[in-house]
């Protein structure tokens, strides 16, 4: 995981913030906006390393 400055995570939080205003537009995709943005593959890669097995753990 890179190290992100605050201005970076302010940006990447805004970029968020779009992704689920799009979600509320009809015909529109928060992917089209992560894809545009230019932060789809990292929220691709992001989603693969979630480990299902820890979360089970966590619910019980």
């Amino acid at each position: 995981m890179k190290k992100r400055t605050p201005l970076q995570l302010g940006l990447l939080s805004l970029k968020g913030v779009a992704m689920g205003a799009a979600d509320v537009v009809p015909g529109v995709s928060g992917g089209t906006i992560a894809f545009i943005s230019g932060i789809y593959e990292e929220l691709i890669d992001s989603i693969n390393k979630i480990n299902l097995g820890a979360i089970k753990i966590l619910r019980k």
